[in-house]
């Protein structure tokens, strides 16, 4: 019996770079044919070559990495991330789709994501992605404040996201998320609870609520190290997340993971599989996979990728051999790490399942710790369900937490 696979496909252009985006991401000249990389640590900056040219490679790789595991899985999520995806022409998606269900077994009820932002999200576009299979549209809004949104960088207004959300409906889009960003420089509560409200008001399916991390190598970055941009206290950040949290629950939305809520039946089975110990397969510039008991990341410099997409059956097997496999004690690591980032929480015996030890005999120095953090409220060790899972307010601690475990 053939085992379920996630593929992820990086499309890696944007119009413009966000102020605060940290990702590895191109930006297009105006007739799309050429992009240039916005970046100070990568050995290609200023070089330029097409978008055309990069998407040959991409279906070079997916035609490639085909051949070697059509027999062993079936496909039953695809996440077209980036990047923006809809930033490119729609003629790229479906060709892209088109090889997909050409070279992989490809499930009849897959879940296929892509994600985009308003400015760049058409009629022509949405009504091919449809035509092309796509079922869920992930809508990089971020904030319903045109002062933020300015000051993020981006490149459409509050108008602009609630028509595009609009008409993903009007046009059949019946899975629907977007992605919110809160704690921004100088952000008030009220802004953020306007942007919670309005939302929810639209009616979409799930929400991504994530706080601003500050990634080197952006603006925000250097603004940050300069010393003009700052970043809320513990204390206010907390006030922030617990607004989400309440808001978005009371509204009867189901708090699944840390920072994702969704209305029953509409989680991201693509990210769950992330999160729950699954194989995926990441196709396309720095992308990374989980497969076959092996690790790794696409190569990030261009000329490198183009290399390695068009490795062949017999190259690819003998690429794969070098690559370094974790230790049990790392896996072990990351499947706590990943679980415990879900509301559920960590599966004690498919945990014993899949190594072979009990939790206790992996981690007794652990059980002290656990059982302080259950004292303090966040967490619950359930020894009859045969679960370890943060509570809400162990959300809140959470990289603190599942730090101890990797």
């Amino acid at each position: 019996m053939k085992k379920t696979l996630g593929l992820y496909i990086h499309i890696p252009f944007c119009e413009r770079k966000c102020n605060y985006c940290g990702f590895l991401s191109f930006v297009m000249k105006e007739n799309n044919d050429n992009y240039f990389k916005l970046g100070e640590n990568d050995d290609i900056v200023g070089e330029t070559a097409s978008v055309k040219d990069y998407f040959d490679n991409l279906l070079k790789e997916i035609d490639n990495r085909g051949e070697y595991l059509r027999d062993k899985y079936v496909v039953d999520t695809i996440f077209i991330g980036g990047g923006t995806p809809s930033a490119v022409d729609e003629e790229y998606i479906e060709k892209l789709l088109k090889k997909i269900k050409l070279h992989y077994d490809v499930h009849e009820d897959v879940e296929i994501t892509i994600e985009a932002n308003p400015n760049s999200l058409t009629e022509k576009k949405i009504v091919s992605y449809k035509n092309a299979g796509i079922n869920r549209i992930s809508i990089g809004v971020q904030s319903f404040d045109d002062d933020e949104l300015r000051m993020l960088g981006r490149l459409h207004n509050e108008e602009m996201a609630i028509d595009k959300i609009n008409l993903c409906r009007k046009l059949g889009i019946e899975n629907l998320s977007v992605d919110l960003i809160f704690d921004l420089p100088d952000q008030k509560f009220e802004s953020w609870h306007r942007t919670l409200i309005k939302a929810i008001s639209l009616g979409v399916d799930h929400i991504s609520a994530y706080s601003l991390q500050i990634e080197e190598g952006t603006k925000f970055y250097r603004e940050f190290k300069m010393g003009s941009l700052s970043t809320a206290d513990d204390e206010k950040l907390r006030k922030f997340y617990d607004l989400a949290v309440n808001e978005l629950t009371d509204a009867g939305y189901d708090h699944y993971e840390i920072s994702n809520f969704s209305k029953i039946g509409k989680e991201s089975g693509h990210n769950i599989k992330y999160w729950k110990y699954e194989e995926y397969l990441g196709i396309g510039i720095g992308a990374s996979s989980y497969i076959l008991n092996k690790r790794w990341e696409n190569p990030k410099a261009y000329s490198d990728y183009g290399k390695y997409s068009n490795l062949d059956l017999e190259d690819f097997d003998m690429w794969l051999n070098g690559v370094k496999e974790n230790s049990e004690e790392e896996e072990m690591g990351i499947f706590i790490f990943t679980a415990l980032r879900m509301k559920e929480g960590v599966n004690l015996r498919e945990f014993k399942k899949i190594f072979g030890k009990s939790f206790g005999e992996v981690y007794p120095d652990k059980l002290d710790y656990i059982k302080k953090e259950a004292e303090k409220g966040n967490c619950i060790l359930d020894c009859s369900e045969k679960r370890l899972f943060l509570t809400e307010n162990g959300f809140l601690k959470s990289n603190d937490i599942m730090c101890e475990f990797v």
